[in-house]
């Protein structure tokens, strides 16, 4: 009866499965039994198409930024460069206009030394700024003097000669600045000039 009841205890032992440690109630699984999620390591062609949009957007989103960032640059750098041009152009015209009146300048004095009369020189040198847009403004005058070796003054205007004599031309030209009030300054300036020549007639 003994071995009997030793066999049917064997016939009802549960089979022991494949890694499994006998004796211990802890169980290691065998590869065959473990399930592997295919979505941890496949990604579909819809989760790619979502990643690349969201990275395209974000470029997008970069660069906006970076157009708005130059053009508040450019806004804030803008007036500092007009008012640098404007400055440039008035001061170059300026200069111009010093150059022009210096030359009727020296005609008129050129004219008064060749002649030793005086409205030949006025004439000379009036007509040498007439182009000038100043030129008719009441502030810009056409002055001649003469001196004679002596230092008296001569006149140019009677029948003496004043042959030796020393003829001046000044010339007072009134300027208009094209920016006087982004520049901050007066609305016109002063330009001055001198020629004296030598009388030979």
């Amino acid at each position: 009866m003994a071995s009997l009841d030793r066999h049917a205890d064997l016939g009802n032992v549960a089979p022991v499965r494949s890694g499994a440690i006998v004796g211990d109630s802890a169980t290691v699984d065998s590869p065959l039994d473990r399930t592997i999620d295919s979505t941890q390591f496949w990604r579909g062609p819809e989760q790619s198409k979502r990643q690349n949009h969201g990275a395209r957007v974000s470029r997008k989103g970069s660069r906006k930024l970076q157009r708005g960032a130059a053009a508040l640059e450019f806004a804030i750098v803008l007036p500092v460069l007009v008012l640098l041009l404007l400055g440039i152009v008035d001061f170059g015209v300026v200069m111009g206009a010093q150059t022009q009146i210096s030359n009727a300048a020296r005609e008129g004095a050129r004219a008064g030394a060749l002649t030793g009369v005086y409205t030949q020189a006025e004439n000379a040198a009036k007509n040498a700024i007439a182009s000038m847009p100043g030129a008719t403004d009441s502030g810009t005058s056409v002055t001649i003097t003469c001196t004679q070796t002596s230092g008296a003054t001569c006149s140019l205007i009677d029948s003496t000669s004043d042959t030796g004599s020393t003829i001046k031309v000044s010339i007072a030209y009134v300027h208009t600045w094209i920016s006087p009030v982004l520049l901050g300054m007066s609305p016109t300036i002063t330009l001055h000039a001198d020629s004296q020549m030598r009388i030979e007639a």
